[in-house]
């Protein structure tokens, strides 16, 4: 036996905690971590969400569970050993949407780096190398932690797979709009519905924050364009050549705006 991983449940509304996941040091880095808790999670048929502690000391295993969709959620706790202890969660299955505090969306830096990445081919998104991606995701989620900006993510059966940005940091005169930024959503899961459900959301966070006025720009054409005029927005103008893409094409960027 190399190899072991725990489940419990937690609590009556389908929460399960994972309490052991442990790997012989000479067989590490093959894979097998990864194995376990895929086997976990497809084992809990009934779960709706997963959690988990994590020793703040612990970076490899950090790593290891962001890089898996799971974020910080919760206040450090301190475990038996007297030893402090972060906390993460997942959702388990479908589509699900959650607005980041700043240390969620720190602990979400290397995956969205990741989706960044992907994305990078067919859309407007700069390539990056994944220091670079980190350094622009620790940029935003100083920003959620000033209250400059809204970040929401998604998953799609446990698998973050998405985000949307809202910038709040308007003057105060000006604070009834807000611009929705930056919808990402890695190729394989954009059928699926989540890049509704993260739109459909991130207008309740602007009603949330009292904005009543949206806007946001996108490649004309684009999948962007035909969702958001799915979704009743309304086109304000086109500026061409506006955007380029990471393999330098220049694209007409199309600006809409929304009123709550």
């Amino acid at each position: 036996m190399v190899g072991i991983i725990a489940i419990v449940p937690h609590d009556s509304a389908g929460c399960f905690e994972i309490t052991h996941l442990l790997v012989a040091r000479p067989v590490r880095r093959q894979g097998l971590a990864a194995r376990l808790l895929a086997a976990i999670e497809a084992a809990a048929v009934e779960a709706k969400r997963f959690l988990l502690w994590c020793d703040t000391r612990a970076d490899a295993a950090q790593r290891f569970f962001e890089k898996h969709s799971f974020l910080r959620d919760g206040p450090i706790r301190i475990g038996a050993a007297q030893t402090l202890a972060f906390g993460y969660a997942k959702p388990a299955s479908g589509i699900v949407v959650a607005d980041l505090d700043a240390a969620a969306a720190a602990s979400a830096d290397r995956r969205l780096g990741d989706i960044m990445t992907a994305s990078a081919e067919d859309e407007a998104v700069p390539l990056a190398s994944p220091d670079e991606a980190r350094r622009y995701w620790r940029g935003v989620s100083a920003e959620v932690a000033g209250g400059q900006r809204i970040l929401l993510v998604g998953w799609a059966d446990g698998v973050l797979a998405g985000s949307v940005q809202l910038d709040i940091n308007t003057p105060p005169y000006q604070d009834h709009r807000a611009e929705v930024q930056h919808l990402l959503v890695q190729p394989a899961d954009r059928a699926g519905g989540l890049a509704e459900a993260l739109m459909r959301e991130v207008e309740m966070a602007a009603r949330r924050h009292g904005r009543r006025l949206l806007t946001l720009n996108a490649i004309a054409g684009g999948p962007a364009e035909i969702l958001v005029r799915s979704l009743g927005w309304s086109e304000g103008g086109r500026i061409p050549g506006f955007t380029v893409t990471a393999r330098g094409m220049p694209c007409d960027a199309l600006f809409f705006w929304k009123e709550l």
